[in-house]
């Protein structure tokens, strides 16, 4: 065989599978272009898949939980892979309470095996002659939170969260909170819309445990919708939250005196 058929999402996934099941035997069909279980390597039509054994499992675990920008998370996953007991079932388990940070590991666990496929599949054809499809997606997409989370206007009174100071705003104040599927507030912000028709945004806050898989950007993106404002939104930041800058200037923040003047989105 001269070359291989284009690799499609399709035959990816379906390669991972056969990775992944450590209980069976499995070789890649080169005819019919697919992986077959029940069968074993020959050198000729039938040769081996990509190597996936538990080691690789774990390192890409223990990378994804490294990776994390939540400390509290990265700190909980890699405390159960590293105390050596029942490490993939306690990594999985511990997902579970966070569905959002579980699709978050899918992602990252099918984007690892997915370069690993097509470096294989790559070598297999020949690397003039491979036709192999680039990801659809190079970065690391955080999944949609509408399943997972609300995002409404309330009053201040709806929300119990340290720092919140609503008597000192002045009036005018409104209010954006996150809750979860069980009615937990998990974040929130306090802004006013200003005379110049700009929003300025006074509080914000995340519960740490939910940090770092969108609920901020989520907030910050309400503000705009029940604002209606098409003009920036003003924030101030100071020593606890300079740490926010980069996202801001990611929106094409602009620095003024004292404030961040943000791209309504």
């Amino acid at each position: 065989m001269n070359s291989l058929p284009k690799l499609t999402d399709e035959l990816i996934y379906r390669i991972i599978f056969a990775m992944e099941d450590q209980g069976a035997v499995y070789s890649f069909d080169l005819e019919a272009c697919e992986p077959v279980r029940g069968t074993e390597p020959d050198g000729e039509r039938f040769v081996e898949l990509p190597a996936w054994g538990p080691q690789d499992g774990y390192k890409t675990m223990l990378e994804f939980a490294s990776s994390l920008n939540n400390p509290v998370w990265s700190a909980k996953l890699v405390g159960i892979l590293e105390s050596g007991n029942k490490v993939f079932r306690g990594f999985k388990n511990a997902l579970k309470e966070l569905p959002p940070l579980e699709r978050m590991w899918f992602s990252y666990k099918d984007k690892v095996m997915g370069e690993r496929v097509r470096a294989w599949y790559e070598g297999l054809s020949g690397a003039l002659e491979a036709e192999c499809a680039g990801p659809e997606d190079e970065e690391l997409a955080l999944e949609p939170l509408d399943e997972d989370f609300t995002f409404a206007e309330c009053r201040a009174e709806d929300i119990d969260l340290p720092g919140l100071e609503s008597s000192r705003y002045g009036e005018g104040i409104r209010y954006i909170r996150a809750t979860d599927v069980n009615g937990k507030t998990v974040g929130a912000a306090a802004f006013k819309a200003k005379e110049n028709g700009a929003v300025s945004l006074f509080w914000f806050y995340v519960l740490p445990e939910y940090r770092g898989i969108g609920i901020f950007t989520r907030l910050y993106i309400k503000i705009g919708e029940v604002s209606e404002k098409s003009a920036d939104i003003e924030v101030s930041l100071n020593e606890n939250t300079m740490f926010l800058m980069p996202f801001f200037s990611r929106l094409g923040a602009e620095t003024t005196a004292v404030t961040l003047r943000v791209p309504s989105i």
